[in-house]
């Protein structure tokens, strides 16, 4: 990437000169750096939990918080520097605008992990294939229940890109969000890849919503 960067004449966005000094960078918080975890493969431990930092950074004569302002920002100076204020879409205070679909009335996640796996990864060993085999829509009871579903029922979950089909997980109330669904992505026979749009996307990144998406849910 950044040999690419450099030849299209944006190399000063990627300022580190290989991936030895980008993990150094993400790494510095912690206080170990790429040659002392190589030094000790089976890990090391993590630094202790500390509370207050912004005191001592205070008591240091620093920036309580590392924003620019040096507080917590709920207006980002950042987007005011970079003029996106002026983007009609964009309010000072992040705030969610996804207008409700009647057609697609289901907010959908596909973000959530299940422990067992590492996003599509270790689908093929088979005693994590045996813990937790396919694809599932987790629904809350009381939205179950509005739907006439029940436990192991199929369904098809149908987005403005695409439609899948798989089994209802119900989630007592108290473990889930109601109103909405949940489908985790990495799996081949329930693709939630199906149903995300990348077309809608953040005005100010271009990142694309892939973990959100409006669906309808009908008996398979």
């Amino acid at each position: 990437l950044k040999g690419l960067a450099d030849r299209l004449g944006a190399g000063e966005y990627f300022p580190w000169k290989d991936e030895k000094e980008l993990i150094n960078y993400i790494m510095e918080p912690s206080g170990y750096d790429y040659d002392y975890l190589k030094e000790h493969p089976s890990g090391v431990r993590a630094c202790p939990v500390r509370y207050k930092k912004h005191e001592e950074r205070l008591a240091r004569g620093e920036k309580p918080f590392p924003t620019p302002t040096g507080k917590i920002e709920l207006c980002s100076t950042v987007l005011e520097k970079f003029g996106c204020k002026g983007i009609p879409t964009i309010d000072d205070l992040p705030d969610y605008v996804k207008e409700p679909d009647p057609e697609y009335p289901w907010p959908c996640s596909t973000g959530a992990r299940k422990v067992y796996y590492f996003h599509g990864r270790y689908r093929n060993i088979p005693q994590i294939k045996k813990a937790h085999p396919h694809a599932e829509v987790e629904i809350h009871e009381e939205d179950a229940e509005s739907l006439g579903l029940q436990e192991g029922d199929m369904v098809k979950v149908t987005s403005k890109q695409g439609s899948i089909t798989l089994p209802v997980k119900i989630m007592q109330r108290g473990t889930f969000a109601k109103g909405a669904v949940q489908i985790t992505h990495g799996f081949a026979d329930a693709n939630a890849n199906l149903l995300t749009d990348d077309t809608d996307r953040c005005p100010i990144s271009g990142f694309p919503a892939l973990k959100c998406v409006n669906v309808r849910i009908e008996k398979a």
